[in-house]
């Protein structure tokens, strides 16, 4: 699962290489601990889950929408049900400014 990912890297980001590193670094993390949503046990799990992704992603000052769009990409790497809108989310998701 590394090589989508790396795609995911390609945001840009204003800022030293060191910056892109720790983002690529933070999102391998992600991959390796993201659960999907709907197979945890209880809401408060989830929101939990859901809330840390959040704020790891907005520690690299990703807009909102880059935020989704990675956590899109997680659902479909791996092999998520459903995306957070409801709608089905394609493995090949990118992120885009």
């Amino acid at each position: 699962m590394t090589i989508p990912l790396l795609g995911l890297t390609l945001i840009a980001l204003p800022g030293p290489a060191s910056a892109q590193a720790d983002l690529a670094a933070d999102l391998q993390a992600i991959n390796a601990s993201f659960v999907c949503p709907e197979t945890i046990s209880n809401d408060a799990a989830r929101k939990t889950a859901m809330d840390d992704i959040g704020r790891r992603l907005a520690s690299h000052r990703l807009s909102y929408r880059q935020a989704q769009k990675v956590i899109e990409t997680m659902y479909g790497l791996h092999g998520c049900g459903t995306g957070p809108a409801g709608a089905s989310v394609s493995a090949t998701s990118a992120v885009t400014p």
